[in-house]
């Protein structure tokens, strides 16, 4: 955080020698490449109001910019490219039985894979790493399979400029001490967060704040507890 402005950085482990390694001749050598940073906006979109409950629920937007000043100046996101780990192959190939046909479906030529749904690591440009790309491995399996599964894959592809979660807060009437108390999470679905095994490890965000916003009361503590979520 600068001032009024929000930044994020990223830091991306560039695997340097992928032939050496898949061939196990060599350990795996990794180039840290970065900083990449990022301003980005947060724009919240209220879209339901609860008298009874005192809350209300919203929507997170998110806009990233590319920020050249805060930028490693030898990296270009949309030239500099990157080698790291297949996550849409892999998962596929631990998927059991499951997993094991579908990779020989998806090893078939006549399907039109490249390198996405071939090897387990791919070479990509930094922004196709964090914004996404149409990942073939998924264009077949929306296909064949599941015709809900994503068409790109990306560290971040569904984090720009789209709507993330819903959260439901309380809005502090009568109890200015609960202002932005979470009451719940759900998904552009509308199904509840489930990151986690148990219950009640996914309403541990119960009587805590976005991120981004703290109640009055909470932030007069001297000390705080981050966790975050990841889809």
């Amino acid at each position: 955080i600068q001032g009024d402005n929000l930044f994020i950085s990223f830091f991306i482990f560039n695997l340097t020698n992928k032939e050496e390694f898949l061939a196990g001749h060599e350990r795996a050598e990794l180039q840290k490449v970065g900083p990449i940073t990022y301003s980005f906006e947060v724009l919240r979109q209220i879209i339901d109001e609860d008298p009874e409950n005192n809350s209300l629920t919203y929507w997170n937007k998110r806009n990233h910019y590319f920020s050249r000043q805060l930028t490693d100046p030898n990296i270009d996101p949309k030239t500099t490219m990157v080698t790291y780990p297949n996550l849409p192959k892999i998962q596929i190939l631990t998927a059991g039985k499951i997993g094991s046909f579908a990779d020989t479906i998806f090893s078939i030529p006549w399907l039109g894979g490249d390198d996405d749904t071939q090897d387990l690591f791919v070479t990509k440009t930094i922004d196709e790493f964090l914004w996404g790309y149409d990942h073939d491995l998924l264009q077949l399996g929306r296909k064949l399979f599941d015709s809900s599964l994503p068409p790109k894959y990306g560290l971040l592809s569904d984090q720009n400029a789209t709507h993330t979660y819903s959260y439901t807060v309380k809005n502090g009437k009568d109890k200015p001490e609960e202002l932005l108390q979470i009451v719940d999470i759900r998904d552009v679905t509308g199904k509840p967060l489930t990151c986690w095994n148990s219950e009640k490890a996914n309403l541990s965000y119960l009587k805590s704040t976005d991120i981004e916003q703290v109640s009055p009361k909470k932030f007069r503590r001297k000390k705080f507890s981050y966790s975050y979520f990841e889809s």
